[in-house]
């Protein structure tokens, strides 16, 4: 981009107002891309005409042919209903008992539910037993297909008949046949008179489209019900060339003239109980000014989306160049640290960014108050850790000191005090001996509380390293520490599977030490004691448990964990109070917690946390 000098010479250019290579511009670039879809376009609206054509056409003929056959599943369904309800009839116990007068009222009922026009009953003779067609008793002729009788007889299994014109009421018919059989022999065939109207009421129900042209056949060819000009056409065979394709095929497609003489695209099927056909055409002259439609409307819509195209690209382009130019002056007072004022703009990504460079100005000058603040803030933590460890330092060393200045006197109060009691022993009554002895024990156990107040300081001072530590290894420490006191109390200690945590090792030792330290120490008079170590993860964390059988903790005893704090005298239990204070900073300090609670059959469950190994 190009400045003019004066611009630079006052700290920043201004917006560029020509390229020096003459770069094409969105707009130019916009137009381009529409015409040289253009080329490519068109062929591929040929070929998506072509293509629809084509699918079009193969949609067609596939909708035929799930139509053809799910006419003739529906034709299959309305027989197999019926040689079902025939098949039931046959077995009527009235039959049975030749009680034919009450077998005639039964099969008026099947009749009137199944909504055919006859039932006959036929012997083997041809000789017709029973009609529904006539009044019970009246002389009936022989039956009208006396090859639909034979057949029953011969082969034992339900038969459907061709169409044709029935002997009693001269009007076409279909009839289907079950035999009848009495002791394992076939004795009569049971017939039902169907109606081409009682078919032709499924080519109606599927509801075809305005134009399309379904017919029923029977396994000769002849038309059995159809949706134009029924009464002309039944009983008449279909067309030549639709009546050979369906006896090469059980379906398919047929091209072929109706009866009408109207050249028609079919599709056939066959069923499977009736071996009928049923056949669906589409008239050419209907599909194809159909398909000539869709064309036209496809190549008209692509022709003007061309257009459309064209216009809306140069309009779109000189928009989209205004916006993105407008955003020139603001990225260059980001650049220069001067404040940003974007306008609003009427493109979303274009506004998208204008925001973007406004926010990014306010971020840029509120992370640099941050980081100034940052910087001032951690110096200061540094300043005032250093001063934390200097106190802790500070602390650590009178501890020390302390701990050696106040036993140093003890040592020589404790010395000089037993050095009395052996010299002047023979001196001494026995009210005497007993406050030397006093002077002893205080002097003793201020020892231990010294000692003890170190320990805990120790403890409280130092940061802890923490790191994987299996508890099984530092609790067989603890135990090997303890082994006097375990062998000498008889002590029964059962550890579990204990895992690896997050802790200090010795530190973890001192805790399993003191636990089970106290847990043998607190044992109820003639009872050896029995301590269970265990460990549960619950969540992100150990928890472990250390439980006995002693004297037992009060829940609301949880005070115990502070230092000097103790529940019995010192001449019932030796103790300074203070180990259990420690446990309480060891756990504190691996990011854990620990209490007491009663066991349900007596004694102390301890219970601490300890940070599980990710």
């Amino acid at each position: 981009m190009m400045f003019d000098d004066s611009q630079a010479e006052h700290g920043r250019p201004e917006t560029p107002t020509s390229s020096p290579r003459g770069l094409p511009s969105i707009r130019s670039k916009l137009v381009l891309l529409v015409m040289v879809c253009l080329l490519p376009g068109s062929l591929a609206v040929g070929l998506l005409i072509y293509d629809f054509y084509h699918r079009q056409r193969a949609l067609l003929e596939q909708n035929m042919v799930q139509t053809a056959h799910a006419l003739a599943l529906s034709v299959d369904r309305e027989i197999a209903r019926r040689v079902a309800a025939l098949q039931v009839l046959a077995t009527s116990p009235h039959l049975a008992n030749d009680d034919l007068a009450r077998f005639y009222e039964q099969a008026k009922i099947i009749l009137s539910e199944q909504g055919g026009l006859n039932i006959v009953l036929s012997n083997e003779a041809e000789q017709q037993v029973l009609n529904l067609a006539r009044p019970f008793g009246t002389p009936l002729p022989r039956h009208g297909s006396p090859e639909q009788i034979a057949k029953i007889f011969a082969t034992g299994q339900p038969a459907i008949s061709d169409l044709f014109v029935g002997g009693v009421l001269k009007r076409y018919l279909i009839t289907i046949d079950v035999p009848v059989r009495m002791n394992g022999r076939i004795i009569y065939n049971l017939s039902m008179a169907l109606l081409p109207e009682n078919l032709s009421h499924l080519l109606t129900e599927q509801q075809l489209p305005r134009g399309w042209i379904s017919a029923i056949f029977d396994s000769r060819g002849v038309i059995v019900a159809r949706t134009h000009l029924s009464e002309k056409f039944i009983g008449q065979s279909g067309s030549p060339v639709l009546v050979e394709r369906m006896r090469q095929s059980s379906k398919g497609l047929s091209e072929n003239n109706t009866l009408e003489g109207i050249p028609v695209y079919g599709a056939f099927s066959h069923g499977s109980v009736s071996q009928w056909s049923v056949a669906v055409g589409v008239p050419k002259q209907t599909l194809l000014a159909d398909l000539r439609n869709s064309i036209l409307l496809v190549s008209g819509s692509a022709i003007a989306l061309t257009v459309v195209g064209l216009g809306l690209a140069w309009a779109v382009g000189g928009q989209i160049r205004r916006s993105v130019r407008s955003l020139i002056r603001p990225a260059l007072a980001l650049g220069s640290g001067e404040e940003v004022r974007s306008p609003r703009q009427d493109i979303r990504e274009v506004d998208e960014l204008s925001s973007a460079l406004t926010t990014a100005a306010a971020l840029l000058r509120q992370r640099t108050a941050e980081r100034d603040l940052a910087r001032r803030n951690e110096a200061e933590t540094q300043r005032l850790l250093q001063e934390l460890i200097d106190a802790n330092g500070e602390l650590q060393r009178f501890a020390h000191i302390a701990s050696h200045d106040l036993q140093e006197p003890l040592r020589t109060v404790t010395a000089f005090t037993q050095l009395l009691a052996r010299r002047f022993a023979d001196h001494l009554d026995p009210e005497a001996d007993e406050y030397v002895g006093f002077i002893v024990g205080a002097a003793t156990r201020m020892h231990e509380l010294i000692n003890g107040l170190l320990v805990f300081a120790n403890v409280s001072g130092q940061g802890q390293l923490l790191a994987p530590v299996s508890a099984a290894q530092a609790c067989q420490a603890a135990l090997d520490n303890l082994k006097d006191s375990i062998m000498g109390g008889n002590a029964m200690i059962e550890v579990g599977d204990l895992p690896v945590v997050l802790a200090a090792e010795i530190q973890l030792m001192q805790v399993f030490q003191n636990l089970i330290g106290n847990a043998i120490k607190f044992r109820r008079p003639g009872l050896a004691p029995h301590i269970r170590v265990t460990a549960e993860l619950r969540q992100a964390m150990w928890e472990f448990s250390v439980a006995d059988n002693g004297i037992g903790v009060e829940k609301s005893e949880q005070d115990i964990f502070q230092i000097f704090r103790r529940l019995h005298t010192s001449d019932a239990y030796p103790g300074t109070g203070v180990g259990l204070a420690v446990c309480k900073r060891i756990i504190q300090g691996c990011g854990g917690e620990i209490w007491v609670e009663p066991a349900p059959e007596g004694g102390s469950i301890f219970r601490f946390t300890l940070p599980a190994i990710s």
